[in-house]
């Protein structure tokens, strides 16, 4: 049953390009995707959360990544220059703590 669930994860992350100009930029990619939603209590501190199905579409041509879910009827946006600088700075952070743990663990040998 695991392996089946998992299947269906990398199904529901198929990208696929727009060919239809109609339809919006060319270079737009999309793809369902699994969005976990997360609603704060009154205190700030404490939250409920749920996961629903939703889609993430992006392309170069305009400038945006958006994530909608529609059975929330919801969309955001955001400009994809923004988004790629906190993803790479992020990458630059994880690469930087596992090079220092890969040493820590030379140095204890």
């Amino acid at each position: 049953m695991e392996q089946q669930e998992k299947q269906e994860a990398r199904k529901e992350c198929e990208v696929v390009v727009n060919t239809d100009p109609k339809e919006g930029p060319l270079d737009g990619a999309s793809a369902k995707v699994n969005v976990a939603r997360f609603v704060f209590n009154d205190d700030g501190k404490t939250f409920k959360h749920k996961v629903l199905e939703g889609n993430i579409k992006a392309s170069y041509e305009l400038g945006t990544v958006s994530i909608s879910v529609p059975e929330e009827k919801i969309m955001l946006a955001v400009r994809l220059d923004e988004l790629m600088q906190v993803m790479f700075t992020a990458a630059g952070a994880y690469r930087k703590l596992e090079e220092q743990k890969n040493q820590n663990k030379g140095d204890k040998q």
